[in-house]
């Protein structure tokens, strides 16, 4: 019975990385010819030893690789070495067994050693899985937050997107990995797939960190409240949440950053995550207000907003997109040395000093303009880029904050008109 060497199991990839959720971290193949020796009792082995070897030094070694190499057993009906050479139905059949990542091979020598073993001069073209740049950032994966189902789905959603919109993570989907893997086997097992386009399915990008978390005490209201002076009731919503999470490093299990955060949610909170004639519900309008006081939590442990350019008085900041808001003030923190623990010798990071506030004048979806609200303007005549970092002080007003701001400037403005007057 002739094997199809699509369904081999255990190859999914000789390259080990992982599929991304993002088309923009979509990898790229490019051909590598490489020349490698291999060692057998029979030639066929040999071939297969100096092919895994070629594989191995493009993309790493991989015993997945070499035991799905070793599955190809077919060996030349007439003995003969040079066989190997022109057989196209076994470069065909190496194609297959290794996903489209060995394109073609030829031997180019062969000889036996003094114990009678075969060795052979081998040159493989392999497909070599070149990465975007947007696949070398940071990559994190998320896992859905346990908890109170509805919150803890819309909040993880919610984080994704915020995430994604930093342009600081590679974000990997771990929400729908049966999907991506039902679709993949599906490509794979198309006759009409071409060989190259084989090694693309099998490459999927590892998390360096996953971000792991809870919600509990979700609870949310509407409250109703009367004001006699105006005869009105309003219907004010309120809320609360409690949110723990660990961003955990994959390769050595350390926790690197940890928090549990109490979240409350009163009419500005709701009134700002709702938007203009939007109306969601609470729970939805929850998540949001929490996805972004976390997503801006872990984009602050690991990525600090940096000053990145100082002209005529305009600030701009290296990061844009739903985590800043225009109205937003931040603290600016000139950076020191670094400093060290003094018992386990690691290090806690550089010394910051406040110099001034920010407040974000304008957001674009890669970065975002301010002016210096608080400060000396001649403290940035020296300006470096990577010397000033920006920490959140005061969020953006709500709508509603907003609005009975210009009220109270129109009652002042009346006043001193009317003490003019006077």
């Amino acid at each position: 019975m002739k094997i199809n060497y699509r369904y081999l199991v255990g190859f999914i990839c000789a390259i080990t990385l992982s599929f991304s959720a993002s088309l923009m971290a979509r990898a790229q193949l490019e051909f590598v010819n490489v020349e490698t020796k291999g060692v057998g009792d029979s030639l066929q082995e040999a071939v297969n030893a100096a092919v895994a070897e070629a594989i191995g030094r493009v993309n790493g070694k991989s015993v997945a690789a070499s035991n799905a190499i070793n599955k190809v057993t077919k060996s030349a009906s007439d003995g003969k070495n040079k066989s190997f050479q022109s057989s196209t139905d076994m470069q065909r059949q190496f194609s297959e067994a290794t996903n489209g990542v060995v394109d073609s091979y030829r031997v180019l020598s062969e000889t036996q050693n003094e114990r009678g073993q075969y060795v052979v001069i081998v040159d493989a073209k392999i497909a070599k899985l070149k990465l975007s740049a947007s696949a070398s950032r940071l990559k994190i994966a998320l896992i859905p937050f346990s908890g109170s189902e509805v919150f803890a789905r819309n909040f993880s959603n919610s984080l994704v997107g915020k995430l994604v919109g930093s342009r600081r993570f590679t974000v990997l989907d771990r929400q729908n990995m049966i999907a991506i893997a039902g679709e993949r086997s599906l490509a794979a097992a198309n006759a009409l797939t071409p060989v190259s386009e084989l090694a693309r399915l099998g490459s999927t990008l590892t998390a360096d960190y996953i971000i792991v978390g809870q919600v509990e005490d979700v609870d949310s209201q509407i409250r109703e409240v009367y004001f006699p002076t105006i005869k009105k009731t309003f219907k004010i919503p309120e809320g609360k949440a409690t949110v723990s999470f660990k961003i955990i490093d994959v390769a050595t299990s350390q926790v690197k950053f940890a928090d549990n955060t109490i979240l409350g949610f009163d009419r500005d909170s709701f009134e700002k995550a709702m938007g203009a004639g939007m109306r969601p519900s609470p729970d939805i309008a929850m998540a949001e207000i929490a996805s972004s006081k976390i997503g801006t939590k872990i984009l602050d442990a690991i990525y600090p907003i940096m000053v990145v350019s100082v002209n005529r008085g305009v600030f701009t900041l290296n990061q844009g997109g739903d985590l800043v808001e225009a109205g937003a003030v931040y603290g600016v923190y000139e950076r020191g040395p670094k400093v060290f623990d003094p018992y386990t010798k690691e290090s806690l990071g550089r010394t910051e000093a406040k110099v001034g506030e920010l407040k974000v004048e304008r957001v674009t979806p890669k970065m975002s303009s301010a002016s210096l609200s608080k400060g000396d303007l001649s403290t940035f005549d020296d300006f470096k880029v990577g010397r000033f970092v920006c920490r959140l002080e005061t969020p953006a007003p709500s709508r509603a904050q907003q609005n009975e701001r210009k009220v109270k400037e129109k009652i002042k403005k009346k006043k001193s008109e009317y003490d003019d007057d006077w």
